[in-house]
Parts: structure tokens; C-alpha cells; sequence
């Protein structure tokens, strides 16, 4: 009973230790996914009056500016998505990327999205032009890519199109689906 008791002691000094530390780093502003969150939450409410109004496969505004979080400055063509203007006449190989804010680029400037990368390296790679087209929209979920894909990816007739899906794509699909259930019922 005795080293129990040192035991339980010890568990809950570890666990309190563990708890003051956790709370130290959120609140001094510390954690990296802390503060991710917040400018997760920050770039939303920033960008919720530049999104168009379809209820899936939503886009921006097209031909709009503005600022977001960490003053990137954001440039959405006439597609409505962030990435120079698009072209139907096709001229080079084409490969379409879609996916949320990870294609979108959140927080980053243009030239250090993935799609950009992508295009960089393809090009020095063979030695010719590619055209990249960045359809990534954050708060994207699967029913939005697949919506986008169907509705304004196809119409510029890429070679390859490469869909970015996160876990949290899943999820969000699940509560539209659940959501839209409901309204059906309701």
C-alpha cells in the first residue's frame, strides 16, 4: 500500500507537471499547431466573403484580391480559384490539381505552393513548358473536389488531374452528407 500511495503520487505530480506545461505552451503562444489552428480559423473568417456562393464545389470570387493570414496576398483568376488565369486553348501538357488549402497553398506565397514546385520541376525535368492549374480550395471536402472536377476542371481538358485528399476531406464529406440527409428529411 505504501508504494502504491508513492505511485499514485508520482502519476498525478507527472500528470500535472504534463498539464501546466501544455497550458505554458498554448497560452505563451508556443505550439505550432496551436497557433496553426488559430490561423486556420483567422484565414477562414478572412476569406468568407471572397468565396463564391454554390453550396458544393464552392470557389472564390473570381478576379478578386485581398490579404490573408501571414499577409500573403491571394490573386484569383477569372475561375474564381488562386493561380494565374487559365487557358482553354491547349498548347502544352496539362495537369489539373485539386484539393483544399494544403493545393491551395495556405499561408504561403504563390511561388511555394506545391503546384508551383510541381511545375518547376516537371519543366526542368523535360525540358518544356507545362501547364499547372491550381483548382485547391481551402475547407475543400471530397463531394467539393469531385464537384470542381465536374464542373470546371474538365472544361479545360487537362492530361492528368491529381486530387489531394486529407483526412479531414473525409470527415467534412461525411458531415455534408449527413447534413444534406437531414435537410432531405426535414
Amino acid at each position: 500500500a505504501k508504494y502504491l500511495s508513492l505511485l499514485i503520487r508520482i502519476l498525478l505530480a507527472v500528470a500535472v507537471a504534463f498539464l501546466t506545461g501544455e497550458l505554458t505552451v498554448r497560452l505563451a503562444g508556443l505550439s505550432k499547431t496551436w497557433n496553426g489552428k488559430q490561423e486556420e480559423e483567422l484565414h477562414a473568417r478572412i476569406i468568407e466573403k471572397h468565396y463564391s456562393k454554390e453550396a458544393i464545389g464552392f470557389r472564390y470570387l473570381p478576379s478578386s484580391n485581398f490579404t490573408s493570414i501571414r499577409d500573403k496576398t491571394y490573386v484569383i483568376n477569372q475561375a474564381g480559384f488562386r493561380d494565374l488565369e487559365f487557358k482553354l486553348k491547349k498548347v502544352n501538357p496539362r495537369i489539373a490539381f485539386i484539393g483544399d488549402s494544403v493545393i491551395e497553398g495556405l499561408g504561403v506565397d504563390a511561388k511555394d505552393r506545391a503546384t508551383n514546385k510541381a511545375r518547376a520541376a516537371l519543366e526542368a525535368t523535360l525540358k518544356k513548358k507545362v501547364d499547372i492549374y491550381n483548382f485547391g480550395v481551402g475547407a475543400f471536402s471530397t463531394y467539393d473536389e469531385l464537384a470542381v472536377l465536374r464542373n470546371h476542371v474538365i472544361s479545360y481538358k487537362p492530361d492528368y488531374a491529381v486530387m489531394q485528399i486529407c483526412f479531414n476531406d473525409l470527415q467534412r464529406s461525411e458531415e455534408r452528407r449527413v447534413g444534406k440527409e437531414c435537410r432531405s428529411r426535414g
